[in-house]
């Protein structure tokens, strides 16, 4: 195997309290068994269900177009780890009292046509996961966990990646790209390889993602892009990322403790351990935009998010909860948009412009040295698209002003680039008027003082 490194059901909807005003959240499946290990792909999403017993678990699915649900397989045994995409349905499986790979076509007409097995390998088969025509799971046929995977449409099994002494934990995948996490460095890393076809002499490339000194683990890969969370000096875990294509690396989330990320498109999705191990939230971050935003914060222990387009599915509780992201809010910094020349202590407008769902207040901030540090200048101003500024005592060519809701919505806008904030020369004492050059003006101010006298008790002293 070759390795190289890379830097790099009614549904109830309602708006939440404390919430982003751009997400609704409703309910999928409530009761008093649990609906966990929730997969999304498009109309449908897919849970392992405890209403036939923990130890008879069962995948139910539902329809977030006609608002259904529906049983997907409620064989004798456990069926766990349920993975969509499009009509293709697929989970590990012991009713053969080891654990298989079964998949489910919705596409089938008659319904007791549509399930099928994918492996029953005499080892366990574990933690399969779809995309397109590709099924991959987890292998333990070589006493590890390797990662293989099956051709739906040519109906072939192969080899994806194998290490003699390593097991290849929690397998994703989207498209041609494969992500795990293992500790074959000593560390667990996440790890990643590209299918093609026919395969390589040596088998698929495999390439270390993003070397680390902190573990890694659990990725979720879209596109070209995977992230995944790693430990932080704090304690918590960051949410980080790459892009595979190019090697580049990003931070989604740090500082903080963030945890089990999913991402679709530009949109990364977690469970957040800010408000304690008791009661987790679910945040995400706009990678195109920059901003964090909360998702569901009640006082619930809320879990495991998965997310598809606009729409995310987490555990609340014992239960299974979804939102639908909501057209953004776009805040776009119209004026000192860059390139301005102001004077220190003057008055200018800050001109900002809101597109998408309004929003009640914003906060206005400055920076001086170009986003390093940013200092308030309002901390609530109604979202009008218009401030008198008061340009503060500064000297610095690369100055910027931010502005972003105060609300949970998590849109800011900076102005494009730098502009320059400049305090005028002491030289210049000329200078009558403040306007920081002479001209008539300053003649104008010593006109109207010519003769006058500076002592206020006493205006004869001068001329004494």
């Amino acid at each position: 195997m070759k390795q190289v490194t890379v830097f790099c059901v009614v549904v109830v909807m309602w708006m939440v309290s404390g919430a982003s005003a751009n997400v609704e959240v409703f309910e999928i499946c409530t009761g008093s068994a649990k609906q966990q290990n929730p997969s999304l792909d498009g109309r449908y999403t897919v849970w392992q269900d405890d209403r036939s017993g923990a130890t008879n678990q069962d995948i139910y699915a539902y329809d977030l177009q006609t608002e259904h649900e529906f049983a997907v397989c409620t064989a004798p045994g456990r069926q766990r780890y349920p993975s969509i995409s499009g009509d293709l349905i697929v989970w590990q499986d012991d009713r053969n009292s080891k654990w298989d790979i079964y998949g489910y076509d919705l596409s089938v007409e008659q319904p007791q046509d549509r399930e099928f097995v994918i492996s029953e390998h005499p080892h366990n088969q574990e933690y399969p996961a779809v995309s397109g025509r590709f099924v991959i799971w987890g292998d333990r046929r070589n006493g590890t966990l390797d990662l293989y995977g099956y051709d739906l449409m040519d109906q072939v099994e192969f080899e994806i990646a194998s290490h003699p002494t390593v097991s290849l934990m929690q397998p994703d995948i989207d498209g041609d790209w494969v992500v795990w996490y293992d500790d074959r460095s000593g560390l667990y890393q996440v790890y990643a390889c590209r299918l093609e076809f026919p395969i390589p002499d040596g088998g698929f490339e495999v390439l270390h993602v993003s070397p680390s000194d902190n573990a890694q683990g659990f990725p979720s890969v879209s596109g070209d892009r995977v992230v995944w969370h790693q430990q932080n000096s704090v304690g918590g875990y960051d949410i980080a990322g790459c892009n595979l294509q190019t090697g580049e690396s990003f931070t989604v989330f740090e500082g903080g403790d963030g945890r089990y990320p999913s991402v679709s498109g530009t949109t990364v999705v977690w469970e957040d351990y800010r408000n304690g191990k008791d009661r987790t939230d679910i945040f995400g971050r706009d990678l195109a935009s920059g901003g964090v935003f909360e998702i569901s914060a009640t006082v619930a222990k809320q879990a495991r998010p998965v997310i598809d387009g606009q729409t995310i599915i987490w555990q609340h509780n014992e239960d299974l909860w979804a939102a639908y992201l909501l057209e953004p809010t776009v805040l776009t910094v119209i004026w000192p948009d860059g390139g301005q020349m102001l004077l220190a202590g003057s008055e200018q407008d800050i001109l900002w412009q809101t597109e998408g769902p309004a929003l009640e207040q914003v906060k206005l901030e400055f920076s001086a040295d170009d986003g390093t540090n940013w200092h308030v200048i309002e901390p609530n101003v109604p979202d009008t698209g218009a401030y008198v500024w008061q340009i503060p005592e500064v000297d610095s060519p690369v100055c910027r002003v931010r502005v972003g809701d105060v609300g949970g919505s998590g849109a800011i806008g900076v102005s494009a680039s730098v502009f320059t904030v400049f305090q005028c020369d002491p030289a210049l004492t000329a200078d009558l008027n403040g306007d920081c050059r002479v001209d008539i003006a300053d003649f104008a101010v010593f006109a109207e003082q010519w003769t006058q006298c500076g002592n206020r008790y006493d205006p004869d002293w001068c001329w004494q």
